[in-house]
């Protein structure tokens, strides 16, 4: 989250995760968060987020 916290508008950041549990944890927390868009995708055992700041 501190990594959100400190994206520029049209700033991109990747995140790498492996536990389903604590991506569902962030996409919860970021549900009513407006300014970032998150893309998710699943390789394997791997979660992939890409958030973007969008304003």
């Amino acid at each position: 989250m501190r990594v959100i916290d400190k994206l520029s508008v049209g700033e991109e950041a990747e995140v790498l995760m492996d536990s389903w549990r604590c991506a569902a944890m962030i996409i919860y927390s970021l549900k009513e968060n407006r300014k970032v868009r998150v893309d998710v995708d699943k390789d394997g055992n791997v979660i992939r987020f890409r958030f973007t700041r969008v304003s």
